[in-house]
């Protein structure tokens, strides 16, 4: 974080350690462009929930706040350059974490359809649209949120209703008895959308990438305390998984992404376990029941 954080509306702010409980700031894909303002990263205060006086958005956690995370950051490695592969709240992450692009959906929460009984979650059975772009341009479209699967033999794909969009390509971990040839990758779906000061890159698709996130890379082969600074992003992960099992790509995106080459020496002794710890919740800040099903 840097010392102080100059915003598009003068105001000069200096960050603030954040609750336990992070305050509810907006993570649209609106909220997420007007924020990163064409690469200058400085309209945060655009973005609902970061209003002025108090500018929640810009703060951070204190390592005693993450104990976990902290302590698996200094024994293997991570990414520092990792950015999300588009601008996107939670369901957009969803799907370029599996498919290395948004196939051309724009990524904001599906809604409900009026006098349309729902269904569970946001996929192809939620009975839930979202906004879709064609290929080549033209006007938006609202769309099931779903990506058809012909070989279901469901009617349009498994989409509730036709869908214009076309089918992708089909394609307690440190205590079990597979550590020693495991990788895990630890990330975040979207930016949440708290600060950062680094603009974003674009896609070897041309896209503009979203705001940047943080990755552990926790192996018995990373390398102990590294930090890669090699730009990467969700497909950075497909990558590597393609190029250590020999699988084709999914597209350019994945195709052409760094695939944490440097994070790794298979040659140094195994890195051991390490021991999580656990806490209880401080009062007061226990997860009201209502809430459950909201994305925060």
């Amino acid at each position: 974080m840097p010392g102080t954080v100059q915003l598009s509306n003068g105001a000069l702010v200096t960050p603030s350690d954040m609750p336990d409980v992070p305050p509810i700031v907006a993570h649209t894909v609106h909220g997420q462009q007007e924020a990163i303002d064409g690469g200058k990263m400085d309209g945060w205060q655009l973005v609902v929930g970061c209003h002025p006086p108090h500018y929640k958005c810009i703060s951070g956690l204190e390592p005693s706040q993450e104990p976990n995370l902290i302590t698996l950051a200094d024994q293997f490695a991570i990414s520092d350059d990792y950015f999300s592969l588009a601008d996107s709240p939670s369901w957009g992450g969803h799907v370029y974490a599996v498919t290395a692009s948004m196939d051309n959906f724009l990524g904001d929460i599906p809604v409900s359809l009026p006098h349309k009984k729902s269904g569970p979650g946001w996929g192809c059975d939620s009975h839930h649209v979202t906004q879709w772009e064609p290929s080549g341009g033209g006007p938006l479209q609202t769309v099931p949120s779903c990506i058809p699967d012909p070989s279901l033999h469901e009617p349009h794909g498994g989409a509730f209703r036709k869908t214009p969009v076309a089918q992708v390509p089909s394609g307690a971990i440190m205590n079990g008895p597979e550590w020693s040839s495991t990788v895990l990758f630890v990330t975040w779906d979207d930016c949440g959308c708290f600060y950062d000061q680094v603009p974003p890159p674009r896609a070897p698709n041309g896209r503009q990438e979203g705001p940047r996130l943080p990755l552990l890379i926790i192996s018995p082969y990373a390398r102990p305390g590294y930090t890669d600074t090699t730009q990467a992003t969700y497909a950075s992960i497909l990558a590597y998984t393609e190029q250590t099992f020999g699988l084709a790509p999914l597209n350019v995106n994945d195709l052409r992404a760094y695939e944490f080459g440097n994070a790794f020496n298979y040659a140094q002794p195994p890195l051991a376990p390490v021991r999580m710890v656990t806490r209880p919740i401080p009062r007061g800040d226990h997860i009201i029941k209502s809430q459950n099903n909201q994305d925060t």
